[in-house]
């Protein structure tokens, strides 16, 4: 019995090596070993949707958009891989708009759950043309901007605007290659507009707060003063001593010209006080001796059932005095027809130019001496002269109407008699230069967005998208490309 047991308790020991257990019972249960766990299933592909356009070219200063593809027009998240050369301006559900600010490429990203889609834009340098540099002002934290005037040493003020979906304009100032903000009153709401810079660096605007009001600015570092708060104002421009020349409304539509000295404000006054309604009087230009030329009523003509026309005549004024200018007319066809005019431009010498009625055709005119005669151009066409530089030169237009310049006319300049035209191109806001260049926009073949171009002696420069807004005596041109303030100016 005793070997029995031992034998017995030695096998059952030797069974039990590598944890498998015997028994000689068959009906014992046997115990197998766990297989080593499985590893886990990789994780589904990142899904996918499409952006549109996949991948786009974008025009420095102008917008591009992209859209998501997806069902439920909706994503969580954009994103731009370099903000620096391209921003975002807005965006909803499933489309975004993005600003090109700089070349480059940038990587557009977009998100919803889990799902993601991505393109791609690209940004080229800038086109300028041979001795011509395209200079961006910048925006700040802005999402658009304009630069709408220079001084004679290069200074130039504009407007950014802020926000999308509630913009707020405020102004700047650009000196030095440094764009900085100008102050902006307490009471701002909508924002302001600084469109005119004089030799002192001095300010004026508009700003926008209970209605238009017209605001200057002493200096940069300085809050904006109300001059006047009428309605309907527009700033002609601002001279060397820093006198503001503007034009204002009232609450029934009447213009009037009124020029703020340091003093205060000097109201030009008007030919006539018509039937009741007030005199009404609008300048376009003036000189650096004082002399401003504009137009102011002298009838209004009733047509029945609440119409009526408003007759206008050419004048000049100076140190207070009004001068009726006169008209060309020598037939009239109805006292409307041999009654209209008025003076756009006027030089260092005090000659003047300008369109009125002559018989049954609008021409252009110039007084010189006190005696205005048809300036000549394009005998047997409608004409007008829209401005005048020191050295003479004048600007003008020829077509079908008077506003023909918008609706396929020519623009000419005049000089000592002679006249050359820009081309057949239809020019946009043309500006006249010191020396005869002429500055605007046209739309060229194969853009439908207008190009910024410089004329001089026959020959037109193509200086690339964009809309200018002055030019100063030294060549330097100032506007806007797409959304960005610019200067376009020559190498040195």
């Amino acid at each position: 019995m005793r070997r029995t047991t031992i034998s017995a308790l030695l096998l059952t020991a030797a069974m039990a090596v590598g944890g498998v257990w015997a028994c000689t019972d068959s009906s014992a249960p046997r115990v197998q070993p766990s297989p080593p766990p499985q590893p886990p299933p990789p994780p589904p592909p990142p899904a996918a949707f499409d952006i549109t356009p996949g991948v786009d070219t974008g025009t420095i200063g102008y917008w591009v958009v992209f859209r998501a593809q997806r069902a439920d027009s909706t994503v969580d998240e954009w994103v731009l891989s370099d903000t620096n050369i391209a921003r975002v301006l807005g965006r909803y559900r499933d489309w975004i708009t993005v600003l090109a600010l700089a070349p480059g490429t940038v990587t557009v990203k977009a998100r919803r759950f889990a799902d993601s889609g991505q393109a791609t834009l690209l940004i080229p340098p800038a086109d300028a043309p041979p001795g011509w540099e395209v200079i961006d002002l910048g925006l700040l934290d802005a999402v658009r901007g304009s630069a709408n005037a220079i001084n004679e040493s290069g200074v130039i003020v504009g407007t950014l605007q802020e926000g999308w979906v509630n913009p707020v304009s405020v102004g700047f100032i650009y000196k030095d290659g440094v764009m900085h903000k100008l102050p902006h009153a307490a009471d701002l709401v909508y924002g302001e507009d600084p469109m005119a810079i004089g030799a002192s660096d001095k300010i004026a605007g508009i700003a926008y707060a209970h209605g238009p009001q017209l605001v200057s600015w002493d200096n940069a570092d300085a809050a904006p003063r109300l001059l006047s708060a009428r309605d309907q104002p527009s700033i002609i421009g601002m001279n060397a001593q820093g006198e503001v020349l503007a034009n204002q409304g009232d609450l029934r539509g009447r213009l009037g010209a009124l020029l703020w000295r340091q003093d205060g404000p000097v109201d030009l006054g008007a030919l006539t006080d018509t039937v009741g309604w007030g005199g009404e009087t609008y300048a376009n230009a003036w000189n650096a001796r004082g002399q401003i030329v504009g137009a102011s009523k002298v009838a209004q003509i009733y047509h029945g059932a609440g119409n009526q026309t408003k007759v206008f005549h050419p004048i000049v004024w100076e140190n207070g005095v009004m001068r009726d200018l006169g008209v060309l007319a020598s037939s009239c066809r109805s006292k409307l027809a041999c009654g209209w005019g008025e003076a756009t431009g006027i030089d260092a010498d005090g000659v003047i130019v300008g369109t009125t009625i002559a018989d049954s055709l609008f021409r252009a005119f110039i007084v010189e001496n006190g005696v205005m005669r048809d300036l000549g151009a394009f005998p047997g066409h409608n004409t007008a002269a829209l401005a005048i530089n020191d050295r003479g030169q004048i600007l003008g237009a020829v077509g079908p109407d008077y506003y023909y310049w918008d609706y396929g006319g020519t623009t000419f300049v005049w000089d000592n008699g002679h006249v050359q035209t820009l081309g057949s191109q239809v020019v946009s806001d043309p500006v006249l230069g010191p020396n005869g260049e002429v500055v605007g926009s046209t739309i060229v073949s194969g853009d439908h967005m207008p190009h910024a171009f410089i004329w001089q002696a026959g020959y037109l420069t193509d200086l690339g998208r964009g809309l200018p807004a002055a030019m100063n005596s030294r060549g330097e041109i100032v506007g806007t490309r797409g959304s960005i303030p610019t200067l376009w100016r020559r190498k040195q």
